[in-house]
Order: structure tokens, then C-alpha cells, then sequence
């Protein structure tokens, strides 16, 4: 079954999800779990080595699970974050991991982007005359197209599964720092941009990231803000989530975006929806640093807090994702 959206559930399934916590510490890091479709929450030991923080993770398949961390490493677990392995990639910070496929993924960090072909058990570094040596920060594919962004306004394009790549002109400042990208459809891909001491970057493409539009920003994000997660339900409705706090929502896969002030109180770090118009948001409280985990059952208009579990031991949420089921490509 191809996917033709990033979200597609198994039918009568409830989704297990995973948040990774930022945990700079020797002794190791947390996950909290849920497998009852975010109702309640379980705090998971990870067993991370020295201070290689997780920076993403990635569900392979129905139960599988990879994460990157600062350091280098790719850890994997088949039973939901239960039990982890880990194998050294790179010596450099592995920033993103995406898969298409179960056997077909991918990771962006610095100074390169890796392909696996082999469901992540082994990774081949794309060229350096590529690359370019630059900082990558995210990476997506959807079926056999995909791209990779980064700092110093890089974007790279894939149209057979990271063979081959080629890099985009974007109609953005060179100095441009591109944080995030998705595909909401084969057509339809959507990167966001900035930093908090630069304007925030929304780009638009209609045909498969051969070409971007730039797109007009609400004002209420603000002028130096910076735009941290973007996630699409469909092909058409998309959230991107705001570092200050605040969300934006587009109804038209991207073309247009409106603001909701979504309680900016709230840092939101990672925002995901699981189904139909059910979004979960995690991240820290600018008032007083405690961590929040919310819920919204109309796609980001109304939050309701989500009880953390009491054997958490407090840190950073960073990074939310629910397993779709099957996701048999």
C-alpha cells in the first residue's frame, strides 16, 4: 500500500506513542509511552551512554523504533521503546531520522545526510561534494522523493530514494537557516525556516520540491521567532508549532496560514496528530520551566493539560510521534 499522506492509520487500531526527553545526564535519558492512544503515560528508561542527548526519533514499523542522539549513535528497540540497542554511525550529531519504508530510511546531521536500505542496519553517507559540509537539520521522504534541509539556506532533492541527489535554489537569503520539511502529499511539500534572532521562513512547493514559493507569515508569530515543528493531518490541514508559543494551521496544504494563540504560556517543541482532528503538544512552560504535555480535539483551538506520570523524572519533552499501525509501504 503506498502512503499517499504522512498520517494513516491501520484500521481499528489504537495508536502507541512515544516522547523523548532531553536528558543531558550519564545515567541515561527517558521516553514517556502510551499505549492506549495518548490517554495515559509511562516513563521508560532509555539507556543512552555518556551526554549523547536523544535529538529525534522515528517509528520503522508498528513496534519499531529508532532514535539519534548528539553523539553519533542510532539506538533501536522492536518492542516500543522497551529494550534498546545502539551502534556507532557517525561521529557528529545526527539531528533527524525518517523512514519511508520499513526497509528504506533516513538521517540528516552535521556535515552529512545517511541512507539505509536495510531497515537502519547499515547507513552510507552521501558525498561531501554534496553536502557540502553543512549543518542538516531534517529530512523526509514520502515513497521514493525526498529532501533534506539545513543552515546556510540548504536544501537537497532525491527522486529515487537517495541515490542521487541534486541541490534546490531557494528564493530565501543565503544565510537562511530551513529547520524543518514535510511532504503533505507527492506534490505538496512544505519547509520552515528561521531562528530566534531571524525572521521566520515559510516555503511552498506545488511539484514535488522542484521549485518554492515563499509564504507570507502571520504577523502574530512574530519578527524574530522561530518556527520549531511542522505536521500535516492530510493533504490540506497542517500545523506548525511556534517556539515562543502559539500555532499556526493552514487549511490548503500550505499556501495559506493563520495563527491561534494555543495558550503562549506554552513552548511547543513537537506537535502530532493521530486522528482526525486530535493533536498532541509537548514541550516547557516559558513561566516557569516545568514541562507540558497537551491535547487538542479541534486541531489546536482548545488544549486541555495531559497528567505526567509520576515516575517521571522532569526534563525537556522534545519530540512526539504515534505509531500509525502497519505502515507497510
Amino acid at each position: 500500500m503506498l502512503q499517499t499522506t504522512p498520517d494513516v492509520l491501520a484500521p481499528d487500531y489504537t495508536p502507541i506513542g512515544l516522547i523523548s526527553a532531553s536528558t543531558y545526564n550519564a545515567t541515561g535519558g527517558f521516553f514517556l509511552r502510551t499505549m492506549d492512544g495518548g490517554n495515559t503515560w509511562d516513563s521508560i528508561k532509555f539507556p543512552k551512554q555518556g551526554l549523547s542527548a536523544i535529538y529525534d526519533f522515528t517509528y520503522r514499523d508498528k513496534d519499531k523504533v529508532l532514535a539519534v542522539t548528539r553523539g553519533g549513535v542510532v539506538y533501536y528497540s522492536n518492542d516500543n521503546g522497551t529494550n534498546w540497542s545502539s551502534k556507532d554511525v557517525s561521529g557528529a550529531s545526527l539531528n533527524a531520522i525518517q523512514f519511508s519504508s520499513p526497509k528504506n530510511g533516513y538521517m540528516a546531521g552535521f556535515g552529512g545526510v545517511y541512507v539505509s536500505n536495510d531497515s537502519g542496519n547499515t547507513w552510507n553517507s552521501i558525498p561531501d561534494s554534496i553536502t557540502n559540509y553543512e549543518l542538516y537539520l531534517s529530512v523526509y521522504f514520502l515513497n521514493n522523493t525526498g529532501m533534506a534541509c539545513g543552515v546556510s539556506n540548504s536544501l537537497l532533492r532525491s527522486t529515487d530514494a537517495g541515490i542521487n541527489w541534486q541541490r534546490i535554489n531557494l528564493p530565501t537569503p543565503s544565510n537562511t537557516t530551513l529547520q524543518r520539511v514535510i511532504f503533505s502529499s507527492p506534490a505538496n511539500v512544505i519547509i520552515i525556516g528561521g531562528t530566534i534572532s531571524s525572521p521566520p521562513v515559510i516555503l511552498h512547493s506545488t511539484d514535488s520540491g522542484k521549485t518554492f514559493l515563499s509564504v507570507p507569515v502571520p504577523n502574530e508569530a512574530g519578527a524574530n521567532n522561530q518556527l520549531y515543528s511542522v505536521y500535516f493531518s492530510t493533504a490540506e490541514k497542517g500545523v506548525i508549532t511556534i517556539l515562543s508559543g502559539g500555532i499556526l494551521i493552514t487549511s490548503d496544504g500550505g499556501s495559506t496560514w493563520t495563527y491561534e494563540d494555543a495558550n503562549s504560556r506554552n513552548v511547543f517543541l513537537s506537535t502530532t496528530v493521530f486522528a482526525n482532528n486530535t493533536l498532541f503538544a509537548c514541550g516547557q512552560m516559558t513561566s516557569n520551566t516545568n514541562v507540558v504535555l497537551l491535547k487538542s480535539v479541534d486541531f489546536g483551538l482548545n488544549w486541555t493539560p495531559v497528567p505526567l506520570p509520576s515516575n517521571y523524572q522532569e526534563d525537556l519533552l522534545t519530540k512526539i510521534e504515534f505509531n500509525k499501525g502497519s505502515i507497510t509501504k
